[in-house]
Formats: C-alpha cells, sequence, structure tokens
C-alpha cells in the first residue's frame, strides 16, 4: 500500500523559502523587479509607489498576466522569481525536509507539494543515488559528466519510482512542446 503524504508552502517556509504572500515584498526589497515591471504593476493595481505593491499577492500578478497573453512583464516577473530563490536550490541546515526525507525510506510513497523548490528531491536523491523519482509525466533524467560542468547525459530511470508530484512545476525542470515532455537536471536547479 502507498502512503501519501502533501505538502503546502508551510513547508518550505521551515527552510527559509518564503511563503507566497511574501514573494513580492521580497523581490521589492531585493530589487529583483525592473522598473517598466513595477510601473505597470503599479498602474494595474492602482498603487502609487512600489512600496504599496508589497501587499500585491503574486496569485493576482499572474492572473493579471494571464488576462493579457504576451506581456514581457511576466517573463520578467518569473526571472525575478527565479532569482529570488536562486538561494534555496540546496539543502540547508534546517531539520524539516531531512527528518521527512528520512520517513521515505522506500518507493512506496506518493508526495504531492505545491512548492517550487528542489530540497526535498535532493534529500531524497541523497538517500537513495539511483534516479528514482517520478514526477508523475513524461520525463528524462539527465546528470552532469563528472569534471566537465557543461556536458549533460542522459540517465536510465528506474524502475521502482517514488511519485513526487510538483502541482506548481519545479527548478529543476525545462518543459518541451514539441515532445510534451520535461527534462530535469539531478539535484540541479534549470529553469530561468
Amino acid at each position: 500500500m502507498k502512503t501519501t503524504f502533501i505538502l503546502g508552502a508551510g513547508f518550505s517556509y521551515d527552510e527559509g523559502i518564503p511563503l507566497q504572500s511574501q514573494v513580492m515584498q521580497k523581490l521589492l526589497e531585493k530589487k529583483l523587479l525592473n522598473n517598466p515591471t513595477c510601473k505597470f504593476l503599479r498602474q494595474r493595481f492602482g498603487r502609487t509607489t512600489d512600496a504599496e505593491l508589497k501587499n500585491v499577492s503574486l496569485e493576482d500578478a499572474f492572473a493579471l498576466f494571464n488576462e493579457i497573453p504576451d506581456l514581457p512583464y511576466k517573463r520578467e516577473l518569473e526571472i525575478a522569481i527565479a532569482k529570488l530563490f536562486n538561494c534555496f536550490y540546496h539543502r540547508t541546515d534546517k531539520n524539516s525536509y531531512k527528518s521527512f526525507a528520512r520517513i521515505l525510506d522506500n518507493d512506496l510513497y506518493t508526495v504531492i507539494t505545491f512548492n517550487w523548490d528542489i530540497v526535498l528531491d535532493n534529500y531524497i536523491l541523497d538517500r537513495n543515488p539511483k534516479p528514482n523519482l517520478d514526477y508523475g509525466y513524461p520525463s528524462k533524467l539527465f546528470s552532469r559528466i563528472k569534471n566537465n560542468e557543461g556536458t549533460l547525459v542522459a540517465e536510465k530511470n528506474s524502475a521502482n519510482k517514488a511519485l513526487l508530484l510538483k502541482l506548481h512545476g519545479s527548478f529543476n525542470w525545462i518543459y518541451c512542446e514539441k515532445c510534451d515532455s520535461i527534462s530535469y537536471v539531478r539535484g540541479e536547479k534549470i529553469a530561468p
């Protein structure tokens, strides 16, 4: 019998990763959004200063961009978020993910998560070095060749896999529209 775990944003928060409601504030504090994007968001949300944007939820910002396709500001926001999360791709000194990964002793589990970070992915892969993750979507796993930082090689996925469903996507995925699959690099961020 498989056990299913559901993890929300609060699980990553213990690792120092901001909650969705804090992302816009952090983007503004770290000056990761360019002036045209801030100006656009101020106008659309009726704010007069960048500081007033901190209370705009990330969900509201993306909803706006989904209503108006092909705006360059959406890509800018995605890149800014990736820069903000850049320090969270590797394990931290906190224990929430580490302790959780310890209870995942076999492949008889499913984890459903709403988190983009790859901290849990890395802990799972540390405990079992074989490529044993299934993201529930057609995917191709790559690894870096030792002593050659730029070269990627495809790995064969193992038959027994833990199911890790990342409902909002992941920073270690690249989606290919042509083949309708994702590619990922073990333990490494590859999205913008």
